[in-house]
């Protein structure tokens, strides 16, 4: 026994110093940002997510000298000292009665990293446009995420190295491309007529997010009126939905799509939720449209538990003058939600209300500290060119 023991030992001393010292290399590098390091306000926004925002200003103020760091975050595993703590107490912390707290996921620094990215805007911009041509493969489709995150005013930075991904080999690349490309809505007139032959790829999550895309998109009818309504046919669901939405912000030009949305009616409750809203965008009050059976799946798909279907017929209700008393609820629900999507759809419905019930702007200057820049963007608009509260 004690020759075992002399025989670990040495090599325990050799892994902690190994283990310090790497840590020391590694602090030393970072940049140091308002009298600490770049590492350290990391840990921080990780912990303390509900702050975010605050973070994501510290890192925006920072000159720049946080975005290298943040993008390592985002395309690189944890670093190996902390491999080699969590070894090290597995074999001998808990003889010695030592606590340990193990580091947070690498999902969750890549998330965090993401996200932080968002409040740099176009100043991130040039960093990830490095890595998506130094990382790898299999990290570009973070990088790709990290870039919707910034927003519209760095579509004239992004747009360029993203159209060339639209023809990649990797499917997860492209679907990632087209869903970034809408986002931070580059040059519409050039990028709808590229994403409308997606509506009929092999793959389900690309058609998803290829006609999601063109409702983010301003209305070009004339291209995508036709395929469009072709997808309200689509054997997927979401795909039937998506496309339903995108005929709905159409408004009168998408009239012919009214048919085919009765039919949607009576489908699945995210398909039927979302029929309800076209239809009210596309003919109003319209008796012909706007009719008992209308009426009656309207309130069934209101009474819905989900809260992104509500939303879609709330949106309708508001259109329709009809009575919107549980919308506060709902849109709060959807503004502290983790998806962008649910989110700006909240604010855009917010945006129309007027006159705005009080409840709007606190839930707008929420909104506009959002992580991702065209959630800020959209806010910020609404709070500013609105309909005077």
């Amino acid at each position: 026994m004690i020759a075992t023991r002399t025989k670990w030992v040495p090599w325990a001393a050799l892994i902690t110093l190994l283990t310090l010292g790497t840590l020391v290399i590694a602090v030393s590098l970072e940049p140091r940002i308002q009298g600490r390091t770049a590492n350290e306000w990391f840990d921080a926004a990780i912990k303390d997510p509900g702050d975010l925002a605050r973070y994501g200003k510290i890192f925006a103020d920072s000159g720049g000298a946080g975005v290298e760091y943040l993008g390592r975050q985002l395309v690189t595993d944890p670093p190996n000292w902390k491999v080699l703590t969590v070894e090290l107490y597995n074999r001998y912390g808990a003889k010695v009665g030592l606590g340990f707290v193990p580091p947070p996921s690498n999902a969750s620094r890549k998330r965090t990293a993401r996200l932080l990215l968002g409040y740099l805007e176009d100043r991130a911009a040039p960093e990830l446009i490095r890595l998506l041509h130094t990382t790898s493969t299999t990290q570009q489709p973070e990088v790709i995420q990290a870039m919707a995150e910034l927003g519209p005013v760095a579509a004239p930075l992004l747009g360029p190295p993203l159209i060339p991904l639209l023809q990649d080999s990797s499917v997860t690349n492209v679907y990632e491309t087209i869903t970034t490309l809408a986002v931070i809505g580059y040059q519409p007139e050039t990028v709808v007529p590229l994403l409308v032959p997606f509506l009929q790829h092999t793959n389900k999550r690309v058609r998803v997010e290829a006609s999601y895309a063109l409702s983010n998109y301003p209305a070009f009818p004339a291209v995508t009126l036709g395929p469009l309504l072709a997808s309200l046919n689509d054997p997927d669901t979401v795909v039937r939905s998506n496309a339903a939405r995108a005929l709905g912000l159409m408004g009168t030009d998408a009239r012919r799509a009214l048919q085919p949305l009765r039919k949607l009616l009576h489908s699945e409750s995210l398909g039927a939720s979302r029929a309800v809203e076209a239809i009210a965008l596309i003919a109003g009050n319209d008796p012909a449209e706007v009719d008992a059976e209308y009426r009656q799946i309207h309130l069934r798909r209101r009474a819905d538990g989900d809260r992104y279907g509500r939303l879609m017929v709330l949106h309708a209700s508001a259109r329709l003058g009809w009575s919107i008393d549980d919308l506060d609820k709902t849109c709060h629900l959807m503004v502290i939600s983790q998806s962008n999507w649910q989110v700006w759809e909240a604010v855009d419905v917010m945006a129309e209300l007027d006159p705005r019930p009080g409840w709007v702007k606190p839930l707008l200057e929420t909104a506009a500290k959002h992580p991702n820049a065209l959630v800020r963007a959209k806010a910020r608009r609404a709070l500013t060119r609105g309909p005077a509260y």
